[in-house]
């Protein structure tokens, strides 16, 4: 769907809702208290675990402990992924909070999950723009989904 603004340009639709998206994730990267989401300091400490030591972590914690271990059963691609993240951001001395910088990767991440929504999509275009637009739409805006993919998780 293409839109006609004022200037007489055509702006594609789909980049205006993951722009308006994307604005809403960082506006709450830097709203929401550091580890104010649920889990969010056991995800962390799963990563900051392997950032350290690049190596799994062992699974000794009850869920809610104090410790903030009971995420380290969960399978290990995505931790590694945002060590790494974490470690490029360390090596170009671009320091500050680990927080904000692992949100960041979640946003990174809610980025390609929407491209790749709208190009799983494709196909059910010839029912409907609806059937197309929806998804995306939540996708995009959903609040529940805003809050959770600009937190560690």
């Amino acid at each position: 769907m293409r839109l006609k603004f004022l200037f007489g340009t055509d702006v594609d639709f789909f980049l205006i809702v993951v722009a308006l998206g994307f604005l809403l994730r960082i506006a709450t990267v830097f709203t929401v208290p550091d580890f104010y989401a649920p889990d969010e300091f056991a995800h962390y400490s799963y990563i900051k675990h392997l950032h350290d030591f690049w190596m799994l972590p062992e699974e000794v914690f009850k869920t809610g402990s104090i410790s903030g271990k009971w995420e380290f059963h969960q399978p290990p691609i995505y931790y590694f992924a945002a060590a790494i993240f974490l470690k490029i951001f360390g090596i170009f001395g671009i320091s500050g909070n680990d927080a904000v910088v692992l949100r960041m990767f979640s946003v990174l991440i809610w980025l390609a999950t929407i491209f790749m929504v709208r190009k799983s999509l494709d196909n059910f275009r010839k029912f409907g723009e609806l059937y197309y637009w929806l998804p995306i739409l939540m996708v995009a805006f959903l609040p529940a989904y805003v809050f959770i993919s600009s937190e560690i998780n």
